[in-house]
């Protein structure tokens, strides 16, 4: 009995693609993939799973050395059920909690959208579901999840087909802090980031892959010294740096503050790039918002949220190779505008994300004030444009230290074995905000995700997403990311076809089963007065 299958979509939604492909054919070892969004699922997520399982069965169909298997947590006896869900629990998976309707009863039960790979010696998660946005309906975030799966499938088979995971190393402010919120998050588990110094760059070169720099400071020499140089040698870097350093809790029981912009060590180096980071800050309409007490009532304050026109929601821009480093909002707090110079030969740039086109630029110094949120923005004061947030900078550059190592540097270069690298190939990425990056710290001293905003309590994963793809898009390429490209372009058409053509498929569905009827009665008809007049002849 042959399997045979035809994709007869215009966009080829159902053929694997070349990646995955790829990817499937590497696999050398035996794997079990077990999808556990099983059981009595809604009816919202069995298109999903529908879609999961003919993806599965067609790179299984593909490579022997896959095996998949569905397993319900909630089936089974009492005591394996509640050690499976321990273990669940143990790796940090939870299930979602929903109301099941039973004859004359309302009863809890739980649903995990996840699927697990499993090689015999490590299991990794992968979670289906994309972060809820606020006001989102769960039909939309299922269709942005179902875009988003292959994609993340496959980083995660990546994973298991690697023999170690990438180091991404992290200097700068808040470096440890930033090391283990990453380290936690799922969606970046395909590496290991790392608390660096200066001597820890250099001595593990051959196997670093990336550096996170963070700034709100001067940076230490060496550590500048060794970021140059290893940038040189072929290591991506990203930048995320704060040109002021605010907070809104800067502004104090007063509520305002006068904020200055910093001047750091870094500004010579990002301008012999062509790029500078100007000492204004941003103001955009396309904000998140922020609680104001506005009165009290019952001796209990009252707030409403208003708009913080310098807390920005900022979208990556579509990339020369047609696709966004996220398709989520970049949630940037106090951000300045980035600059190209001219006169930089031999340079590349390309803008990573910008504002919206509403803004207003504040020269240094800023004063900031409460009182100044009780007039809501309008859009004939917003007119500066759209200001770059982040930008991408390659080609071939000197050392920024080019016939300045000396004495107790060179000293140091010779006792780490290194040789000063003079002239090389950059790829580096300059973001005008390390909040972006930052797990955010609440009132009661702990530490939220990294995205997480703690004034409207809404979490932007387009903060993870834009790292997590920098980092894809640095290392690996493109390959993977340009999936993302494939999966936009087939939601916006299935969104354009069903408002546009709404009427006319429920006409199909209404008319076809008539036509069908009415066709086979003809049919019927005909074959049976031929059937009585040859009886009759």
């Amino acid at each position: 009995m042959y399997d045979m299958r035809w994709d007869l979509t215009e966009d080829r939604r159902y053929t694997l693609s070349n990646e995955s492909l790829r990817m499937i054919r590497d696999i050398e070892e035996p794997i079990v993939i077990t999808v556990l969004l099983d059981g009595d699922i809604p009816s919202s997520f069995r298109g999903y799973r529908d879609f999961i399982d003919y993806y599965l069965s067609s790179i299984r169909r593909r490579q022997e050395n896959i095996e998949v298997v569905y397993h319900d947590p909630n089936s089974g006896d009492i005591r394996d059920v509640k050690e499976f869900k321990s273990f669940l629990r143990s790796k940090g998976i939870y299930g979602m909690s929903r109301a099941v309707s039973t004859v004359g009863a309302v009863s809890k039960s739980e649903l995990f959208p996840f699927i697990s790979i499993h090689d015999g010696k490590e299991i990794q998660f992968l979670d289906l579901l994309e972060t809820k946005r606020s006001g989102e309906s769960e039909e939309s975030a299922i269709l942005r999840s179902k875009l988003s799966f292959e994609a993340k499938f496959l980083r995660l088979l990546r994973n298991f087909n690697q023999d170690k995971l990438p180091e991404v190393h992290i200097l700068g402010f808040s470096s440890r802090l930033i090391a283990e919120g990453l380290n936690r998050e799922a969606g970046m588990s395909g590496y290991r980031f790392i608390s660096s110094d200066p001597n820890l760059l250099l001595s593990r070169a051959d196997s670093l892959r990336a550096i996170i720099v963070v700034v709100n400071e001067d940076i230490d020499r060496r550590a500048l010294m060794a970021v140059d140089q290893l940038g040189l040698n072929g290591v991506p870097v990203i930048w995320f740096v704060d040109k002021f350093r605010v907070a809104l809790d800067s502004l104090g029981v007063d509520g305002a503050y006068l904020a200055g912009h910093e001047t750091t060590n870094v500004e010579d180096y990002f301008f012999r790039l062509g790029v500078k980071i100007n000492p204004s800050l941003i103001e955009d309409m396309q904000s998140s918002k922020i609680p104001q007490v506005v009165g009290s009532q019952g001796g209990q304050p009252q707030t409403i949220m208003v708009p913080y026109p310098y807390h920005i929601k900022a979208l990556p821009y579509q990339l020369s190779q047609g696709f966004a480093l996220s398709n989520s909002p970049v949630l940037l707090k106090f951000a300045a505008p980035i600059d190209t110079l001219g006169g930089m030969s031999g340079m590349r740039k390309e803008v990573l994300m910008a504002t919206s086109p509403y803004t207003r630029l504040r020269r240094s110094p800023v004063p900031l004030a409460f009182n100044k949120l009780r007039v809501l923005p309008q859009k004939e004061a917003f007119q500066d444009g759209v200001q770059i947030l982040g930008l991408e900078v390659s080609g071939e550059t000197a050392s920024y230290f080019k016939r300045r190592i000396q004495g107790d540097d060179r000293v140091w270069f010779e006792n780490l074995e290194w040789s000063e690298l003079e002239v090389g190939e950059i790829d580096q990425v300059l973001i005008s905000d390390a909040q972006v990056i930052i797990p955010p710290q609440g009132r009661d001293g702990r530490y939220s995700a990294i995205g997480y905003n703690i004034w409207d309590r809404q979490m932007y994963d387009g903060n993870t997403k834009l790292i997590s793809h920098l980092l894809e898009h640095l290392i690996y390429g493109d390959d993977i990311l340009m999936l993302s490209k494939r999966s936009i372009s087939i939601g916006i058409l299935d969104r354009v076809k069903w408002s546009s053509q709404k009427l006319l498929y429920r006409a199909y569905i209404i008319a076809l089963p008539i036509v069908v009827s009415i066709l086979g009665f003809v049919i019927f008809h005909l074959y049976r007065k031929k059937y009585y007049r040859d009886e009759v002849v």
